[in-house]
């Protein structure tokens, strides 16, 4: 079928290549339920949507799917059929929330609030990528500039095995820092290690923790608001937060709330969570307004990560600048020792 993903990969490829793959950017999947939600207001079916957009979303990579989306809509097929149909585009918890949407007659509010929610990740990724951008650069620039000097100031050795060995080691941190963990995390044990890991590092814990509590507090706003039970709800939400921790956490709880317990007591039951999280679950809970609350949460928790991300912002370059900078000056003093050795080397033998 045109537009479908490509064929199961052999284990191998998909351990190494699938987490790897970049999906749709944040903002063009916000941008495209956005567009859903409008055209679905305006009282547009599910199927004439999806025909308006596959000329107007603006990522390629959605647009090529729609035609395969309509074909199962057409077919009998629902909304969330055909969204599942592409798990590397759209992810599972989207997927469960437009089910519960669909069902529940609001589909055109589930597609709003997986905008917000994607805006807001989008949002946060280009605070880090400036955060980062700018310092990288310059880390470049100075691996790249360093070999120059030591050749200037009389080292014969080519270049290339001057500038290779830093390098070497920097993208050899990126592989294990950045894309390591993204194959790692396919496996719950060694997830689970990372998670605690990280949570041991003190200021990437503190963002980390709140992410996954604003993504938890989202997806569960979501799926509760369309009509799905708590007990059904947490293993998706669990899958949603991006921490293997929580997602235990809330596994844990789904048959304590189906056996009676409210939401707020199964979270003192478990342990782990903050007390503001959890006073604002309760607080729902007596007013009757858990969905509004799990709402207000999800906004608590990702403006704070928004906050540190920015503060993040205006540490990480400082520290880059110092970091390149003692690296620039320890090499300059190293190369200027060596020459200062080899002259007075020389100086002694003519004595001689």
């Amino acid at each position: 079928m045109h537009g479908t993903d490509p064929p199961q990969r052999p284990f191998l490829a998909r351990l190494l290549v699938n987490p790897l793959r970049p999906g749709p950017p944040a903002g063009a999947l916000g941008e495209f339920y956005n567009q859903c939600a409008s055209m679905l207001r305006a009282g547009l079916t599910i199927l004439r949507t999806l025909d308006s957009l596959s000329e107007q979303a603006g990522s390629g990579r959605i647009r090529r799917r729609i035609p395969a989306m309509m074909q199962q809509i057409s077919e009998g097929g629902t909304a969330a059929d055909a969204f599942a149909l592409f798990p590397s585009i759209f992810d599972p918890i989207h997927v469960a929330m437009i089910r519960a949407g669909e069902r529940a007659g609001r589909l055109d509010d589930t597609f709003e609030t997986l905008a917000e929610s994607c805006k807001r990740r989008s949002r946060l990724t280009k605070i880090f990528i400036t955060a980062v951008l700018y310092p990288v650069l310059l880390l470049h620039f100075a691996l790249f500039a360093l070999p120059f000097i030591e050749r200037l100031i009389g080292d014969d050795t080519p270049y290339w095995r001057l500038a290779l060995p830093p390098f070497a080691g920097l993208y050899g941190a990126f592989l294990l820092l950045f894309l390591a963990p993204r194959v790692l995390r396919q496996f719950p044990a060694t997830a689970y290690v990372l998670d605690v890991v990280r949570g041991l590092i003190p200021f990437v814990s503190g963002i980390a923790e709140k992410l996954a509590l604003g993504r938890t507090a989202r997806a569960l706003e979501g799926l509760y608001g369309a009509g799905v039970t708590l007990g059904d709800a947490m293993p998706a939400a669990g899958d949603a937060c991006g921490n293997e921790i929580l997602r235990r956490k809330l596994r844990r709880m789904a048959p304590m709330i189906e056996s009676g317990m409210t939401l707020s007591d199964a979270m003192r039951a478990v342990g782990g969570f903050p007390s503001t999280f959890v006073n604002m679950i309760a607080t729902g809970e007596e007013s009757g307004q858990l969905s509004g609350m799990l709402a207000n949460a999800a906004d608590y928790y990702e403006d704070r990560a928004e906050t540190a991300l920015k503060r993040a912002a205006i540490i990480i370059p400082i520290v880059f600048y110092i970091i390149v900078a003692c690296y620039i000056g320890f090499q300059i003093v190293r190369a200027y020792t060596q020459m200062l050795s080899q002259r007075f080397e020389g100086i002694e033998e003519l004595n001689r």
